[in-house]
């Protein structure tokens, strides 16, 4: 794994021979401002154009801000097409330790779902472990 991104919010590294980024996030996400946000899932937006990474793994238990609905918008609006654009198939997350970050999370997912004009062709799921993540990646699990 190659870290590919290192902010006060996420660490996030790329492994080429199987094309998966991993983005950690960190405790500081509590202080992020909705400015802030945005600017990071732009950076993160252009590595998943530059990388192509074929799936993502989310690791939101220490994920903090919470995400207004109009960022949830936003993100279902701007970034999650440039996501499915750079080829992106899959986003597992690990799920938050806080509720609330949690709940916002999810509610972008449905934002993005509701956006969609057609059947997205990424799959997002949620999860408890990094091993069941893994596995339905490899496709041992629906």
């Amino acid at each position: 794994m190659e870290i590919i991104l290192d902010s006060p919010f996420v660490e996030i590294s790329f492994d080429k021979s199987q094309r998966k980024l991993l983005a950690v996030w960190k405790d500081q996400t509590a202080t992020m401002s909705n400015d802030q946000y945005k600017e990071l899932f732009e950076q993160i937006a252009g590595l998943l154009e530059l990388h192509k990474p074929d799936h993502w793994l989310g690791d939101i238990r220490k994920f903090g801000f919470f995400v207004i609905p109009e960022l949830q918008e936003w993100i279902a609006t701007a970034i999650m097409p440039r996501f499915i654009q750079a080829g992106l198939k899959k986003m597992a997350m690990l799920a938050s330790e806080n509720f609330i970050a949690q709940l916002s999370i999810e509610q972008t997912t449905d934002e993005m779902e509701k956006n969609s004009q057609e059947a997205s062709p990424l799959q997002v799921r949620y999860f408890d472990n990094d091993q069941a993540a893994q596995d339905w990646f490899l496709g041992k699990t629906v």
